[in-house]
């Protein structure tokens, strides 16, 4: 049980880390802040996030598509995150 927990730690911390590589933490966490000594979240953390934030995308999709057709000045910050998605999903699909 333990080597399990060691395995699945050790991988979304990689996983953090190349998102953090890709330059897409700001899209899943914030970043540090300007008087703060320590880091805000982890690569373990950043890892868990990312793929929680593309699995629950799938469920309010259509919600988030109808906000943008009413807040349509938003809709370049939504395609940047939409990038910044595709980004995520490709790195935990391959």
């Amino acid at each position: 049980m333990i080597l399990l927990i060691a395995i699945s730690y050790t991988i979304s911390s990689f996983q953090g880390q190349k998102i953090k590589n890709q330059g897409i933490q700001k899209y899943i966490s914030r970043t540090n802040e300007k008087d703060r000594i320590e880091r805000r979240n982890s690569n373990f953390w950043i890892g868990l996030s990312g793929v929680s934030w593309t699995l629950y995308y799938n469920f309010i999709q259509e919600w988030v598509e109808n906000l943008m057709m009413l807040n349509s000045h938003k809709l370049p910050y939504y395609r940047k995150g939409i990038k910044a998605m595709s980004k995520i999903n490709t790195l935990y699909n391959s």
